[in-house]
């Protein structure tokens, strides 16, 4: 079980890691806007195992991480929602929302995080920035989110210009 959590704190990771590199100097002027590289890192995690037991539809995953730039500076903190969409032979997939809460103010992502059953599994998978509040008003772009390991993730947000 705890596999499938950690897919969902990359989801959420992603998100925060956006915000967090923002707001820590971690981002790179680009063309398009704004390339952002950041670092998470599980801090805590549950899940939540809805009837009937075992992973099913509806099982939910809470996460919070810790987020560091480029430079391994803290840059904020997220949390992160998966909830379990599907479960097939061989894979489920969640649905994840993420929200990065930074000094400038907060950054959501969301999308869908599928993770294979009998295979060794590093995921990079991309979710969509969906707004923000603060410095972050009218965000929009995607995350690039790469998992290192169960427990850690490298983000890379791509923050479209205004």
């Amino acid at each position: 079980m705890k596999r499938h959590l950690l897919f969902g704190s990359a989801a959420v990771a992603v998100a925060v890691l956006v915000v967090g590199a923002v707001w820590a100097g971690g981002a790179a002027a680009s063309t398009s806007g704004r390339t952002i590289v950041i670092h998470a890192a599980t801090a805590q995690e549950s899940f939540v195992d809805a009837a009937p037991a075992g992973l099913s539809l509806g099982d939910v995953a809470p996460i919070h991480d810790h987020l560091t730039n480029a430079g391994g500076k803290p840059a904020g903190h997220d949390g992160v929602v998966c909830t379990v969409t599907l479960v097939a032979s061989d894979h489920a997939q969640f649905q994840c929302l993420a929200t990065l809460h930074l000094k400038g103010g907060d950054l959501t992502a969301q999308g869908l995080f599928t993770e294979p059953f009998r295979q060794s599994h590093h995921a990079t998978v991309l979710f969509a920035v969906t707004g923000g509040t603060g410095a972050y008003a009218g965000a929009r772009g995607y995350l690039r989110l790469h998992e290192v390991t169960e427990e850690q993730r490298d983000y890379t947000i791509h923050l479209l210009a205004s």
